[in-house]
């Protein structure tokens, strides 16, 4: 089932072999109208023979523009899952696997057929003629649309359904998935291990696994985090940070920590602003390594244009101050991140 975060994605995917925009639910106000009823089934059993990596869907309640821009519509009306399920098992065989359910995002409801990766037997096909559909004909997404298959493609659907694992082999898999888990989890946990160095392994893990969304969390992490990225839901990248207006060199006075910001609070020129960090895990780590705790600091000069539009201070130079506490939290979120990912795993 996907979560408002991956809902969000999918959106600014364009429609493919295994995404779907409908402005309104399917029409099935009248089962004698065998044009509605055949165009649900065609949709079923393509998102089902179509070969992937990942689970289909279609979406209710998006209508996508051509410029790949779209309207959230919403739907009004929720139709039980238990009739989607009943309109098809009697006209598909094998019976498809699929579930429908509605997600709520930015106050509006949404439809979700999903289509997991199955194994069957055989390509699916209908079991009746339908307006535009053959019994026997089986059909696939290709691109956007929806196509017969046969020759070439079919002998590839077949042979992408033989390579499935089945139940057992699902299980040995997941127990395996399972024994990894819990082995990067007790070295997430272990704070003496380097985060730099796990998150290596979850890398290798994630590829081996096609886990999308870790694939990239662990990419990032090891590259650096680009600005352009969606960094509002990156709060763990996200530390306070003390900044005091002007361009202060305070390094040949040799003060701690709590001297610059006692020196600072004294002269009404301590602020406190809560900053992106966008290093690298390695960078974060040579700054551990640096900077010592209480006694050391690291800082850099900016402007008070780029804390906030609004900055009433616009325009002045600033200095932040960066001390190991900082880096510490910063290092202890991500590694928090991680242990939290791994559990949801």
């Amino acid at each position: 089932m996907l979560d408002p975060n991956s809902f969000e994605n999918l959106l600014e995917r364009s429609e493919s072999s295994i995404i779907d925009f409908k402005r309104e639910m399917y029409d099935f106000d009248n089962d004698n109208n065998q044009k509605k009823i055949a165009k649900y089934i065609k949709d079923i059993i393509s998102f089902s023979n179509t070969v992937r990596t990942e689970s289909s869907y279609i979406i209710i309640g998006v209508d996508k523009k051509a410029d790949n821009s779209f309207d959230l519509i919403g739907i009004d009306k929720n139709i039980d899952e238990s009739i989607l399920q009943a309109k098809a098992k009697d006209k598909i065989f094998p019976i498809p696997v699929f579930s429908y359910y509605i997600i709520k995002y930015k106050d509006l409801s949404f439809g979700v057929f999903e289509f997991p990766i199955h194994k069957y037997q055989t390509p699916l096909t209908p079991t009746k003629d339908l307006s535009g559909l053959r019994i026997g004909m089986a059909y696939y997404r290709k691109g956007s649309s929806n196509e017969e298959a046969f020759g070439t493609i079919l002998i590839h659907i077949n042979e992408w359904l033989k390579s499935l694992p089945n139940e057992d082999e699902k299980n040995i898999i997941t127990n395996s998935i399972a024994d990894s888990v819990s082995e990067l989890l007790i070295k997430a946990a272990n704070i003496e291990y380097k985060l730099s160095i796990l998150i290596v392994e979850l890398l290798s893990f994630s590829k081996k696994h096609n886990l999308t969304s870790l694939t990239e969390f662990c990419t990032l992490e090891l590259k650096g985090i680009d600005y352009k990225e969606k960094i509002e839901e990156k709060k763990f990248r996200f530390q306070n940070t003390i900044y005091c207006i002007g361009r202060i060199e305070a390094r040949n006075m040799n003060p701690t920590q709590q001297i610059i910001i006692n020196y600072l609070k004294g002269t009404n020129n301590y602020y406190v602003y809560n900053r992106f960090y966008n290093e690298s895990i390695s960078e974060i780590e040579n700054y551990l390594i640096q900077l010592k705790p209480v006694t050391s600091y690291g800082q850099f000069f900016s402007n008070t244009s780029k804390l906030s539009p609004n900055e009433k201070k616009k325009g002045k130079d600033i200095t932040f101050f960066m001390f190991y506490d900082t880096y510490y939290q910063l290092y202890s979120n991500i590694r928090q991140e991680i242990i939290e990912t791994l559990i949801k795993l």
